[in-house]
Protein backbone atom coordinates (compact mmCIF):
# COMPACT_ATOMS: atom_id res chain seq x y z
CA UNK A 1 0.00 0.00 0.00
CA UNK A 2 0.78 3.50 -0.91
CA UNK A 3 1.17 6.63 1.15
CA UNK A 4 0.00 9.33 -0.85
CA UNK A 5 0.46 13.22 0.58
CA UNK A 6 -2.06 15.69 -0.48
CA UNK A 7 -1.23 17.48 -4.25
CA UNK A 8 1.81 14.62 -4.86
CA UNK A 9 0.51 12.15 -7.52
CA UNK A 10 1.97 8.48 -7.45
CA UNK A 11 4.23 9.48 -10.57
CA UNK A 12 5.74 12.43 -8.82
CA UNK A 13 9.27 12.32 -9.99
CA UNK A 14 11.17 15.03 -8.23
CA UNK A 15 13.35 13.95 -5.17
CA UNK A 16 12.49 15.45 -1.92
CA UNK A 17 11.71 14.71 1.74
CA UNK A 18 7.83 16.04 1.87
CA UNK A 19 5.55 16.23 4.96
CA UNK A 20 1.94 16.31 5.11
CA UNK A 21 0.65 17.49 8.96
CA UNK A 22 -3.28 16.80 8.87
CA UNK A 23 -4.49 18.58 11.75
CA UNK A 24 -7.69 17.50 13.28
CA UNK A 25 -8.02 13.82 12.11
CA UNK A 26 -7.94 11.69 15.66
CA UNK A 27 -11.15 10.76 17.29
CA UNK A 28 -13.71 13.16 17.55
CA UNK A 29 -14.72 14.02 21.22
CA UNK A 30 -17.79 16.41 22.86
CA UNK A 31 11.92 29.59 19.30
CA UNK A 32 14.04 30.40 17.04
CA UNK A 33 14.20 32.59 13.87
CA UNK A 34 11.75 30.42 11.58
CA UNK A 35 9.11 31.53 13.88
CA UNK A 36 9.04 35.06 12.75
CA UNK A 37 6.16 37.47 12.53
CA UNK A 38 5.06 39.34 9.57
CA UNK A 39 2.59 42.40 9.75
CA UNK A 40 0.31 43.26 7.30
CA UNK A 41 -0.57 46.94 7.23
CA UNK A 42 -0.98 49.89 5.20
CA UNK A 43 2.17 52.75 5.45
CA UNK A 44 1.00 56.68 4.70
CA UNK A 45 2.51 58.98 1.89
CA UNK A 46 4.90 59.92 4.59
CA UNK A 47 6.35 56.46 4.75
CA UNK A 48 9.27 56.22 2.44
CA UNK A 49 8.84 52.13 1.93
CA UNK A 50 7.51 50.62 -1.25
CA UNK A 51 3.98 49.19 -1.24
CA UNK A 52 3.63 45.56 -2.03
CA UNK A 53 6.32 44.31 -3.64
CA UNK A 54 9.02 44.64 -0.80
CA UNK A 55 9.10 42.97 2.80
CA UNK A 56 11.08 45.05 5.67
CA UNK A 57 12.46 43.47 8.26
CA UNK A 58 15.57 43.33 10.65
CA UNK A 59 17.88 42.04 7.81
CA UNK A 60 16.75 44.09 4.75
CA UNK A 61 18.04 46.85 3.50
CA UNK A 62 16.92 49.09 4.60
CA UNK A 63 17.28 47.29 7.88
CA UNK A 64 13.99 48.15 10.24
CA UNK A 65 13.93 47.16 13.78
CA UNK A 66 13.86 50.87 15.71
CA UNK A 67 10.24 52.79 16.18
CA UNK A 68 12.30 55.34 14.20
CA UNK A 69 13.22 52.94 11.11
CA UNK A 70 9.74 52.11 11.17
CA UNK A 71 8.31 55.46 10.93
CA UNK A 72 10.73 56.50 8.29
CA UNK A 73 9.40 53.53 5.58
CA UNK A 74 5.73 52.94 7.07
CA UNK A 75 4.91 56.84 8.13
CA UNK A 76 4.07 57.98 11.61
CA UNK A 77 0.74 56.80 12.84
CA UNK A 78 0.03 54.37 10.16
CA UNK A 79 -1.76 51.39 10.35
CA UNK A 80 1.48 49.45 9.93
CA UNK A 81 3.47 51.63 12.73
CA UNK A 82 0.25 50.89 15.35
CA UNK A 83 0.12 47.21 14.61
CA UNK A 84 4.28 47.47 14.81
CA UNK A 85 3.67 49.04 18.29
CA UNK A 86 1.61 46.89 19.43
CA UNK A 87 3.35 43.66 19.02
CA UNK A 88 6.44 45.49 20.33
CA UNK A 89 4.41 46.76 23.49
CA UNK A 90 6.13 43.28 25.01
CA UNK A 91 7.41 41.58 22.70
CA UNK A 92 11.12 42.92 22.54
CA UNK A 93 12.75 39.66 20.77
CA UNK A 94 10.55 37.59 18.11
CA UNK A 95 11.77 38.99 14.26
CA UNK A 96 9.05 41.08 12.94
CA UNK A 97 8.90 41.84 9.11
CA UNK A 98 6.29 43.79 7.30
CA UNK A 99 4.72 44.25 4.14
CA UNK A 100 2.20 47.02 2.99
CA UNK A 101 -0.58 46.58 0.42
CA UNK A 102 -1.43 49.92 -1.36
CA UNK A 103 -3.91 51.87 0.48
CA UNK A 104 -6.80 52.42 -1.54
CA UNK A 105 -6.87 55.53 -1.60
CA UNK A 106 -10.56 55.83 -0.96
CA UNK A 107 -12.29 57.77 2.14
CA UNK A 108 -11.14 57.95 5.58
CA UNK A 109 -12.53 57.14 8.54
CA UNK A 110 -13.98 60.53 10.02
CA UNK A 111 -16.18 61.80 13.65
CA UNK A 112 -16.82 64.73 14.87
CA UNK A 113 -17.01 66.22 18.56
CA UNK A 114 -18.34 69.91 19.36
CA UNK A 115 -17.07 71.94 21.85
CA UNK A 116 -19.32 74.57 23.64
CA UNK A 117 -19.26 77.43 26.33
CA UNK A 118 -16.21 79.84 27.40
CA UNK A 119 -14.61 78.72 30.29
CA UNK A 120 -15.78 79.41 33.75
CA UNK A 121 -13.13 77.55 35.80
CA UNK A 122 -10.34 75.51 35.76
CA UNK A 123 -10.11 71.91 34.21
CA UNK A 124 -8.75 70.06 31.40
CA UNK A 125 -10.28 68.62 27.94
CA UNK A 126 -9.28 65.29 27.91
CA UNK A 127 -8.99 63.22 24.51
CA UNK A 128 -9.05 59.49 24.14
CA UNK A 129 -7.88 57.88 20.61
CA UNK A 130 -8.35 54.02 21.53
CA UNK A 131 -6.84 53.66 24.97
CA UNK A 132 -4.54 56.88 24.93
CA UNK A 133 -5.04 59.83 26.71
CA UNK A 134 -4.01 63.44 25.80
CA UNK A 135 -4.88 66.50 28.05
CA UNK A 136 -5.31 70.07 27.21
CA UNK A 137 -4.97 72.44 30.51
CA UNK A 138 -8.44 75.01 30.37
CA UNK A 139 -8.32 78.28 32.26
CA UNK A 140 -10.94 80.54 33.58
CA UNK A 141 -11.97 82.53 30.92
CA UNK A 142 -10.53 80.57 28.08
CA UNK A 143 -12.79 80.73 24.95
CA UNK A 144 -13.50 77.96 22.70
CA UNK A 145 -11.70 78.83 19.63
CA UNK A 146 -8.63 79.28 22.43
CA UNK A 147 -9.02 75.40 24.06
CA UNK A 148 -9.90 73.84 20.46
CA UNK A 149 -6.37 75.13 19.14
CA UNK A 150 -4.58 74.29 21.98
CA UNK A 151 -5.94 70.79 21.95
CA UNK A 152 -5.22 70.45 17.94
CA UNK A 153 -1.47 71.04 18.87
CA UNK A 154 -1.90 68.76 21.47
CA UNK A 155 -3.01 65.97 20.00
CA UNK A 156 -0.91 66.42 16.67
CA UNK A 157 1.94 65.99 18.35
CA UNK A 158 1.29 62.92 19.09
CA UNK A 159 2.37 61.53 15.60
CA UNK A 160 2.06 57.46 16.75
CA UNK A 161 -1.78 58.01 16.54
CA UNK A 162 -3.82 56.79 13.52
CA UNK A 163 -5.55 60.35 13.37
CA UNK A 164 -5.64 64.09 12.84
CA UNK A 165 -7.62 66.51 14.04
CA UNK A 166 -8.76 70.04 13.19
CA UNK A 167 -11.10 72.54 15.15
CA UNK A 168 -13.15 74.98 12.97
CA UNK A 169 -15.19 77.00 14.41
CA UNK A 170 -16.98 75.24 17.56
CA UNK A 171 -16.11 71.23 16.25
CA UNK A 172 -13.09 68.78 16.54
CA UNK A 173 -13.03 66.63 13.06
CA UNK A 174 -10.91 63.53 13.44
CA UNK A 175 -10.09 61.65 10.12
CA UNK A 176 -7.84 58.87 9.88
CA UNK A 177 -4.55 58.80 8.40
CA UNK A 178 -5.17 55.62 6.42
CA UNK A 179 -8.60 55.18 4.12
CA UNK A 180 -10.83 52.21 3.89
CA UNK A 181 -13.55 50.70 5.90
CA UNK A 182 -11.01 49.30 8.86
CA UNK A 183 -10.67 53.26 10.06
CA UNK A 184 -13.84 52.84 10.97
CA UNK A 185 -12.65 50.65 13.96
CA UNK A 186 -10.58 53.79 15.51
CA UNK A 187 -12.63 54.86 18.16
CA UNK A 188 -12.31 58.40 19.55
CA UNK A 189 -13.69 59.82 23.61
CA UNK A 190 -13.40 63.39 25.10
CA UNK A 191 -14.57 64.71 27.91
CA UNK A 192 -13.91 67.61 29.98
CA UNK A 193 -11.64 66.15 33.57
CA UNK A 194 -10.01 67.65 36.67
CA UNK A 195 -12.09 70.68 37.51
CA UNK A 196 -15.53 72.60 36.82
CA UNK A 197 -16.46 74.86 33.73
CA UNK A 198 -18.93 75.79 31.54
CA UNK A 199 -17.31 74.36 28.89
CA UNK A 200 -19.14 71.11 27.34
CA UNK A 201 -18.24 68.55 24.80
CA UNK A 202 -20.98 67.16 22.72
CA UNK A 203 -21.12 63.69 22.86
CA UNK A 204 -19.55 63.82 26.20
CA UNK A 205 -17.36 61.02 27.19
CA UNK A 206 -18.49 58.36 24.65
CA UNK A 207 -16.41 56.36 22.57
CA UNK A 208 -17.21 56.94 19.22
CA UNK A 209 -16.22 54.75 15.75
CA UNK A 210 -14.84 56.92 12.88
CA UNK A 211 -17.13 56.46 10.48
CA UNK A 212 -17.61 56.78 6.53
CA UNK A 213 -14.22 55.04 5.64
CA UNK A 214 -14.87 52.91 2.55
CA UNK A 215 -12.87 51.24 0.13
CA UNK A 216 -11.12 48.16 0.66
CA UNK A 217 -7.42 47.49 -0.12
CA UNK A 218 -6.30 44.56 -2.22
CA UNK A 219 -3.58 42.08 -1.50
CA UNK A 220 -2.98 40.18 -4.06
CA UNK A 221 0.76 41.53 -4.88
CA UNK A 222 2.01 41.83 -1.41
CA UNK A 223 0.69 37.99 -1.01
CA UNK A 224 2.51 37.69 -3.83
CA UNK A 225 5.41 38.97 -2.54
CA UNK A 226 5.68 36.88 0.67
CA UNK A 227 4.38 33.66 -1.17
CA UNK A 228 8.20 32.18 -1.41
CA UNK A 229 9.11 32.64 2.57
CA UNK A 230 7.63 31.36 5.95
CA UNK A 231 6.92 33.81 8.40
CA UNK A 232 5.04 31.94 11.19
CA UNK A 233 2.87 34.66 13.15
CA UNK A 234 1.44 36.55 9.97
CA UNK A 235 -0.58 39.88 11.48
CA UNK A 236 -3.93 40.60 9.45
CA UNK A 237 -6.01 43.55 10.34
CA UNK A 238 -8.60 42.49 8.04
CA UNK A 239 -11.15 40.49 8.45
CA UNK A 240 -12.99 40.55 5.20
CA UNK A 241 -14.14 37.28 3.33
CA UNK A 242 -15.84 39.26 0.33
CA UNK A 243 -12.85 41.14 -1.03
CA UNK A 244 -9.20 40.58 -2.12
CA UNK A 245 -7.52 40.58 1.52
CA UNK A 246 -7.97 38.35 4.87
CA UNK A 247 -9.64 35.86 3.05
CA UNK A 248 -7.17 35.31 0.12
CA UNK A 249 -4.57 35.63 2.60
CA UNK A 250 -5.94 32.24 4.56
CA UNK A 251 -6.21 30.54 1.39
CA UNK A 252 -2.62 31.00 0.19
CA UNK A 253 -1.60 29.79 4.35
CA UNK A 254 -3.30 26.65 3.77
CA UNK A 255 -2.19 26.37 0.28
CA UNK A 256 1.23 26.55 1.28
CA UNK A 257 1.37 24.19 4.23
CA UNK A 258 0.55 21.59 1.29
CA UNK A 259 3.43 19.31 0.99
CA UNK A 260 4.87 20.09 -2.08
CA UNK A 261 5.68 23.46 -0.80
CA UNK A 262 5.85 22.80 3.01
CA UNK A 263 5.47 26.08 4.75
CA UNK A 264 3.32 26.11 7.62
CA UNK A 265 2.43 29.51 8.98
CA UNK A 266 -0.69 30.86 11.03
CA UNK A 267 -2.77 33.93 10.56
CA UNK A 268 -4.13 36.04 13.60
CA UNK A 269 -6.56 38.37 12.81
CA UNK A 270 -9.14 40.35 15.25
CA UNK A 271 -12.72 41.39 15.14
CA UNK A 272 -14.75 43.79 16.98
CA UNK A 273 -17.71 43.47 16.04
CA UNK A 274 -20.75 41.20 17.63
CA UNK A 275 -20.70 38.09 18.40
CA UNK A 276 -23.13 36.79 15.95
CA UNK A 277 -21.17 38.76 13.40
CA UNK A 278 -17.85 37.09 13.46
CA UNK A 279 -18.91 33.97 13.96
CA UNK A 280 -20.41 33.98 11.12
CA UNK A 281 -16.80 34.72 9.05
CA UNK A 282 -15.24 32.21 11.21
CA UNK A 283 -17.93 29.84 9.66
CA UNK A 284 -17.13 30.60 6.22
CA UNK A 285 -15.66 27.45 4.60
CA UNK A 286 -12.39 28.99 3.22
CA UNK A 287 -11.85 30.84 7.08
CA UNK A 288 -12.96 27.59 8.86
CA UNK A 289 -9.20 26.14 9.34
CA UNK A 290 -6.92 25.35 12.01
CA UNK A 291 -4.38 27.68 11.02
CA UNK A 292 -6.61 30.84 11.72
CA UNK A 293 -7.31 32.20 14.41
CA UNK A 294 -9.91 35.08 15.26
CA UNK A 295 -9.60 37.10 18.66
CA UNK A 296 -12.96 38.96 19.29
CA UNK A 297 -13.44 41.99 21.76
CA UNK A 298 -16.91 43.85 20.89
CA UNK A 299 -16.31 47.54 20.53
CA UNK A 300 -12.65 47.03 21.76
CA UNK A 301 -10.96 50.27 22.39
CA UNK A 302 -8.26 48.92 19.92
CA UNK A 303 -8.58 48.20 16.60
CA UNK A 304 -8.99 44.69 15.28
CA UNK A 305 -5.45 44.35 13.92
CA UNK A 306 -3.78 46.13 16.97
CA UNK A 307 -5.61 42.96 18.70
CA UNK A 308 -4.03 40.42 16.24
CA UNK A 309 -0.63 42.12 16.86
CA UNK A 310 -0.72 41.76 20.15
CA UNK A 311 -2.40 38.55 20.44
CA UNK A 312 0.86 37.23 17.96
CA UNK A 313 3.17 38.82 20.48
CA UNK A 314 1.09 36.83 23.22
CA UNK A 315 2.00 33.99 21.09
CA UNK A 316 5.33 33.97 20.11
CA UNK A 317 6.60 35.00 23.04
CA UNK A 318 4.98 31.98 25.29
CA UNK A 319 5.19 29.24 22.47
CA UNK A 320 8.78 29.84 22.12
CA UNK A 321 9.38 28.91 25.89
CA UNK A 322 6.75 26.02 26.02
CA UNK A 323 5.40 24.94 23.00
CA UNK A 324 2.19 23.65 24.21
CA UNK A 325 1.92 27.06 26.83
CA UNK A 326 -1.73 27.26 28.27
CA UNK A 327 -2.94 30.71 27.47
CA UNK A 328 -6.11 29.85 29.57
CA UNK A 329 -6.35 33.12 31.73
CA UNK A 330 -3.44 35.06 30.16
CA UNK A 331 -3.47 38.23 31.23
CA UNK A 332 -5.62 37.72 34.87
CA UNK A 333 -3.18 38.03 36.83
CA UNK A 334 -0.25 35.61 38.19
CA UNK A 335 -0.45 32.68 35.90
CA UNK A 336 2.04 29.47 36.51
CA UNK A 337 4.43 31.97 38.75
CA UNK A 338 4.02 34.54 36.08
CA UNK A 339 2.15 37.87 36.26
CA UNK A 340 0.44 37.85 33.18
CA UNK A 341 -0.35 41.44 33.35
CA UNK A 342 2.93 42.83 32.78
CA UNK A 343 2.70 41.11 29.00
CA UNK A 344 -1.12 41.31 28.24
CA UNK A 345 -2.01 44.73 27.88
CA UNK A 346 -5.56 45.12 25.98
CA UNK A 347 -7.79 46.84 28.03
CA UNK A 348 -11.25 46.17 28.45
CA UNK A 349 -13.47 48.18 26.15
CA UNK A 350 -14.70 51.37 27.96
CA UNK A 351 -18.29 50.76 26.46
CA UNK A 352 -19.81 48.14 29.35
CA UNK A 353 -22.59 47.10 27.58
CA UNK A 354 -20.05 45.75 25.46
CA UNK A 355 -18.03 43.46 27.36
CA UNK A 356 -18.61 39.38 26.56
CA UNK A 357 -20.78 37.81 28.94
CA UNK A 358 -20.33 34.03 30.25
CA UNK A 359 -22.84 33.25 27.29
CA UNK A 360 -21.36 35.10 24.91
CA UNK A 361 -17.46 33.66 25.41
CA UNK A 362 -19.22 29.80 25.51
CA UNK A 363 -21.05 30.67 22.07
CA UNK A 364 -17.85 32.65 21.02
CA UNK A 365 -15.76 29.35 21.31
CA UNK A 366 -18.31 27.00 19.83
CA UNK A 367 -18.68 28.90 17.00
CA UNK A 368 -14.71 29.55 15.77
CA UNK A 369 -13.87 32.79 17.66
CA UNK A 370 -10.97 33.25 20.28
CA UNK A 371 -12.85 35.10 23.08
CA UNK A 372 -11.02 37.78 24.84
CA UNK A 373 -12.56 38.35 28.65
CA UNK A 374 -12.64 41.22 31.01
CA UNK A 375 -11.72 41.34 34.53
CA UNK A 376 -14.91 43.33 36.31
CA UNK A 377 -12.38 44.08 39.35
CA UNK A 378 -10.00 46.65 37.34
CA UNK A 379 -11.18 46.48 33.47
CA UNK A 380 -8.19 44.44 32.46
CA UNK A 381 -9.07 41.53 29.83
CA UNK A 382 -7.24 38.45 29.83
CA UNK A 383 -6.96 35.24 27.06
CA UNK A 384 -10.39 32.24 27.61
CA UNK A 385 -8.77 30.14 25.36
CA UNK A 386 -6.25 30.63 22.87
CA UNK A 387 -8.63 28.44 19.78
CA UNK A 388 -8.07 28.89 16.64
CA UNK A 389 -11.66 28.91 13.97
CA UNK A 390 -11.53 25.24 13.19
CA UNK A 391 -14.99 24.57 14.57
CA UNK A 392 -16.60 22.59 11.31
CA UNK A 393 -16.17 19.61 9.49
CA UNK A 394 -18.46 20.14 6.57
CA UNK A 395 -22.24 21.36 8.44
CA UNK A 396 -21.29 18.84 11.54
CA UNK A 397 -19.54 20.74 14.73
CA UNK A 398 -15.43 19.30 14.72
CA UNK A 399 -13.53 20.58 17.82
CA UNK A 400 -10.33 18.33 17.01
CA UNK A 401 -7.90 21.09 16.33
CA UNK A 402 -10.19 23.84 18.22
CA UNK A 403 -6.79 24.74 20.62
CA UNK A 404 -3.72 26.60 18.75
CA UNK A 405 -1.31 24.35 21.42
CA UNK A 406 -1.61 21.54 19.16
CA UNK A 407 -0.98 23.68 16.27
CA UNK A 408 2.00 24.81 17.52
CA UNK A 409 3.85 21.94 19.13
CA UNK A 410 3.24 19.50 15.89
CA UNK A 411 4.23 22.45 14.04
CA UNK A 412 7.59 21.89 15.87
CA UNK A 413 7.48 18.89 16.27
CA UNK A 414 7.25 18.37 12.37
CA UNK A 415 9.83 21.04 11.77
CA UNK A 416 12.75 19.33 13.88
CA UNK A 417 11.46 15.71 12.98
CA UNK A 418 11.85 16.48 9.26
CA UNK A 419 15.47 18.68 9.84
CA UNK A 420 16.48 15.47 11.63
CA UNK A 421 15.10 12.92 8.68
CA UNK A 422 16.93 15.20 6.27
CA UNK A 423 19.86 15.41 7.53
CA UNK A 424 20.21 11.60 8.88
CA UNK A 425 18.87 10.36 5.25
CA UNK A 426 19.10 12.64 2.87
CA UNK A 427 21.67 11.33 -0.19
CA UNK A 428 20.89 7.56 0.97
CA UNK A 429 20.06 4.70 -1.12
CA UNK A 430 17.28 2.93 0.25
CA UNK A 431 17.25 -1.05 0.99
CA UNK A 432 14.20 -3.65 2.82
CA UNK A 433 15.14 -4.48 6.10
CA UNK A 434 17.53 -7.11 5.99
CA UNK A 435 16.16 -10.46 6.85
CA UNK A 436 18.02 -12.67 9.45
CA UNK A 437 21.30 -13.77 7.75
CA UNK A 438 21.90 -11.30 5.10
CA UNK A 439 24.17 -8.42 5.66
CA UNK A 440 23.87 -5.45 7.69
CA UNK A 441 22.84 -2.63 5.71
CA UNK A 442 26.32 -0.16 4.27
CA UNK A 443 26.42 2.79 6.41
CA UNK A 444 25.20 4.87 3.17
CA UNK A 445 22.25 3.14 2.86
CA UNK A 446 18.96 3.41 5.02
CA UNK A 447 16.13 0.83 5.81
CA UNK A 448 12.33 1.08 7.25
CA UNK A 449 13.61 0.04 10.54
CA UNK A 450 15.77 3.10 10.73
CA UNK A 451 13.25 5.58 9.98
CA UNK A 452 11.19 4.08 12.75
CA UNK A 453 13.82 4.30 15.07
CA UNK A 454 13.74 7.81 14.51
CA UNK A 455 10.14 8.36 14.85
CA UNK A 456 10.42 6.54 18.28
CA UNK A 457 13.34 8.91 19.39
CA UNK A 458 11.61 12.17 18.41
CA UNK A 459 8.19 10.60 19.85
CA UNK A 460 9.56 9.80 22.98
CA UNK A 461 12.07 13.11 23.19
CA UNK A 462 8.48 15.12 23.64
CA UNK A 463 6.58 12.24 25.69
CA UNK A 464 4.39 13.35 28.38
CA UNK A 465 6.21 17.36 27.91
CA UNK A 466 3.85 17.64 24.16
CA UNK A 467 2.73 14.84 23.19
CA UNK A 468 0.65 11.55 25.10
CA UNK A 469 0.63 8.29 24.42
CA UNK A 470 4.70 8.20 23.26
CA UNK A 471 4.17 4.13 23.53
CA UNK A 472 0.90 3.70 21.27
CA UNK A 473 2.37 6.59 18.39
CA UNK A 474 5.55 5.01 17.98
CA UNK A 475 3.69 1.16 17.71
CA UNK A 476 1.18 2.42 15.49
CA UNK A 477 3.14 4.29 13.20
CA UNK A 478 3.62 2.95 9.83
CA UNK A 479 7.03 2.87 7.44
CA UNK A 480 6.87 1.23 4.03
CA UNK A 481 8.30 1.16 1.21
CA UNK A 482 6.30 1.87 -1.86
CA UNK A 483 5.51 -1.62 -4.35
CA UNK A 484 5.36 0.34 -7.35
CA UNK A 485 7.80 3.75 -7.03
CA UNK A 486 10.80 1.49 -4.73
CA UNK A 487 12.81 4.53 -4.54
CA UNK A 488 9.94 6.29 -2.17
CA UNK A 489 9.15 5.26 1.16
CA UNK A 490 5.89 6.39 2.84
CA UNK A 491 5.59 7.28 6.81
CA UNK A 492 2.41 7.79 8.76
CA UNK A 493 2.94 8.83 12.33
CA UNK A 494 -0.45 9.27 14.13
CA UNK A 495 0.54 12.19 16.63
CA UNK A 496 -1.32 12.88 19.75
CA UNK A 497 -0.90 16.29 21.33
CA UNK A 498 -0.84 16.43 25.11
CA UNK A 499 -4.26 18.53 26.59
CA UNK A 500 -4.09 21.84 28.53
CA UNK A 501 -5.75 21.87 31.74
CA UNK A 502 -8.42 23.97 31.00
CA UNK A 503 -11.44 22.74 33.26
CA UNK A 504 -11.42 21.75 36.82
CA UNK A 505 -14.71 20.21 38.60
CA UNK A 506 -14.55 20.89 42.13
CA UNK A 507 -17.09 20.46 44.85
CA UNK A 508 -16.91 21.16 48.23
CA UNK A 509 -19.29 19.86 50.73
CA UNK A 510 -20.38 20.62 54.00
CA UNK A 511 -20.25 18.39 56.40
CA UNK A 512 -20.53 20.03 59.43
CA UNK A 513 -22.14 18.91 63.01
CA UNK A 514 -25.98 19.72 63.30
CA UNK A 515 -25.49 22.39 66.59
CA UNK A 516 -28.02 21.87 69.13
Amino acid sequence: MSIELTGIPSGWATPGDYLELNLGVGPAGAGTNQYVALIIGNKTASGSGTVDTSIYGPDTTPSVQSETDVVAVAGAGSEAHRLWRRFRQTNKGTPVYMIFPADAAGTPGTTTVVLSNTSTGSAALRCWVGDEVIDTPIANGDLIATVGAAAVIQINSRTHLPVTVAFVTDTFTFTSKNTGPRANEIRVRMAIVNGSTATTVTPNNVATALTSGATEDSWTNALATILPSRYYYIVSPSSNVSGTNFDDAVAQIKAQALPLTGIRQRLIAGFVGSQAAGSTIAANAAINDARVQIPWLQSADWTAGEIAAHVAATLAIQEDKIWSYNLRGFGNGVIAGQDTSQIWRIPAPFTRSAWPTTTGIETALNNGLMPIGVTGANGGTYIVWSTTTKHKNGSAFDYRSRSSHIVAVLDRWCDEFLSTYSERFGGKNLADDPKDGEPLPAQHVVTPRQIRALITEKVFKYGNKYLKHAQKISDNAIVERDPIVTSRVGLRIPAEVIDLLLQSMIAVDDNSSATS
